[in-house]
């Protein structure tokens, strides 16, 4: 097995729980938050794989970005602005979306061919 597999598949759960964080957060700044870590966790990944100028774009455009976007969350919704509970449809349209993306990327992936060798 490769090296790099353990540190790519904590990424990538890092990334999966903070994105699901994003949508079905309450609270605007907590989906905020949630998005920050989600951009990191992505810089993180891109660091892995070796790509550090891409790493450091993701991490001083869309983490400083992710900092004014908190900033006009804060300022624009009015005191304690809250979203009612994501409730279960909800819950399920995102699980059939990602269900639905997976699917196709498995099918694009059997009918795609072997993968060159690295």
């Amino acid at each position: 097995m490769n090296d790099l597999f353990l540190p790519l598949a904590i990424g990538c759960a890092v990334a999966l729980v903070s994105a699901l964080l994003v949508v079905l957060a309450r609270r605007p700044v907590h989906s905020v938050l949630a998005l920050l870590a989600h951009s990191l966790s992505i810089a993180a990944l891109y660091m892995i794989l070796g790509a550090d100028m891409v790493a450091m774009g993701q991490i001083l455009i869309y983490s400083g970005a992710i900092v004014v976007l908190f900033l006009f969350v804060v300022a624009l919704l009015p005191q304690g602005g809250s979203e009612g509970d994501p409730g279960i449809g909800r819950v399920l349209a995102g699980v059939v979306a990602g269900g639905a993306l997976l699917a196709g990327i498995a099918a694009w992936l059997s009918l795609s061919g072997p993968l060159p060798p690295s």
